[in-house]
C-alpha cells in the first residue's frame, strides 16, 4: 500500500465514524484548508467531505457503467438487425433466382413454339405446354411471395421481442445496478459496525433468480439479497434490501452508544440487529 504524506488539517477517517485532524503548528502554512474559529474544521465537515468524495466516485462510476450499457445495448441490436437483414436479402436473391429461372424457361418455351410454326399441331402442344407451365411457375411464384410476407412478418415480430427482451434485460440490469449502489456500501459498513462491536457476524451480498408461483422462467427476475453469515449461532439467513435497511439503522444506533458510553451495549436477542432466529431457506423450485 503507497504512503501518503499528511499535511496540516487533513482529516483521517477510520472504520465508520472514527475521525482525527492531523496537526502541525510548525507548517500550518501550508494547510490546503484552514481550520478557524469561524470556518472549523469538525467531525461533521469531515463526514460530509468523505461523503461528497464518495457519491462523486459513485456518479463517475456510475456513468461510465451506463455508458458501457448503452454500447453493449447498441451493439447487440445492430447484430439483430444485421441478421435479420441479411436473412431478408437471401430470401430476396432466392425469389430473383426463381424468376430468372422461370423467365428461362419461357423463353425456351416460345423458342420452340416459335421453331414449330410450320407444324401446326405440335406448335399447338408446345403452346399449351408453355400455358400450363407459365400458370405453375407464376403459382409458385405467388406462392413464393406471400412465404416471404410471412417470413418478413416473423422477422419483424422477432425483432420487436428481441428489442423489447433487450430493453428489458437493460432496465432489470439498471435497476439492479441502483439497489447494489446502494447496498454494497451498508453492507461494507455493516460489517465495520461488527467488528467495532465485536461481534461475529458477516455481511455480503448474493444475485438470485426470482420466478413468480405461475410466472415463467423468461420471466424471472434477477434480485441482490444479503446472506448473513451469524457465526455466533452457528446458522445463517437472508434478508431483502428493505429488511437489512431497518436493521442498518438499529446497528448504527449501538454503535453511537458505544462511542458515547465507550462500552459495547448489551440487548437481547428481540432487540439484536444481528440476529434473526432460524428459518426455512427456500433453495430451488422445479417447473415441470
Amino acid at each position: 500500500m503507497k504512503g501518503v504524506v499528511l499535511k496540516p488539517n487533513d482529516r483521517v477517517i477510520f472504520g465508520t465514524g472514527s475521525c482525527f485532524l492531523f496537526r502541525n503548528q510548525d507548517n500550518a502554512a501550508n494547510a490546503e484548508i484552514q481550520d478557524t474559529p469561524d470556518k472549523p474544521i469538525t467531525h461533521e465537515f469531515a463526514m460530509k467531505e468523505k461523503l461528497d468524495k464518495e457519491n462523486a466516485a459513485e456518479a463517475e462510476r456510475k456513468a461510465a457503467e451506463k455508458a458501457q450499457q448503452e454500447l453493449e445495448t447498441e451493439m447487440k441490436m445492430k447484430a439483430l438487425h444485421d441478421k435479420m437483414e441479411a436473412e431478408r436479402l437471401a430470401k430476396e436473391e432466392e425469389q430473383a433466382k426463381l424468376i430468372a429461372e422461370f423467365e428461362a424457361k419461357m423463353k425456351a418455351m416460345q423458342d420452340e413454339i416459335n421453331n414449330k410454326k410450320d407444324d401446326e399441331e405440335a406448335r399447338d402442344e408446345a403452346m399449351k405446354k408453355e400455358s400450363e407451365m407459365r400458370l405453375e411457375m407464376e403459382k409458385q411464384i405467388e406462392m413464393e411471395k406471400l412465404k416471404a410476407q410471412r417470413e418478413e412478418a416473423d422477422r419483424l415480430e422477432r425483432i420487436r421481442r428481441e428489442e423489447a427482451a433487450i430493453k428489458k434485460r437493460q432496465a432489470e440490469f439498471s435497476e439492479l445496478e441502483k439497489k447494489l449502489g446502494l447496498v454494497l456500501p451498508l453492507v461494507h459498513e455493516a460489517n465495520l459496525i461488527a467488528k467495532e462491536l465485536n461481534r461475529n457476524v458477516n455481511f455480503s451480498t448474493k444475485m438470485t433468480r426470482i420466478v413468480s408461483d405461475y410466472g415463467s422462467l423468461q420471466d424471472a427476475r434477477t434480485d441482490c439479497l444479503i446472506r448473513v453469515d451469524n457465526k455466533e449461532a452457528g446458522y445463517y439467513y437472508m434478508w431483502d434490501a428493505d429488511k437489512f435497511q431497518n436493521r442498518i439503522i438499529m446497528m448504527r444506533d449501538l454503535l453511537n452508544q458505544f462511542f458515547e458510553t465507550g462500552e459495547i451495549p448489551q440487548v437481547d436477542q428481540d432487540h439484536d440487529p444481528f440476529w434473526d432466529p432460524a428459518e426455512a431457506l427456500h433453495i430451488g423450485t422445479s417447473h415441470l
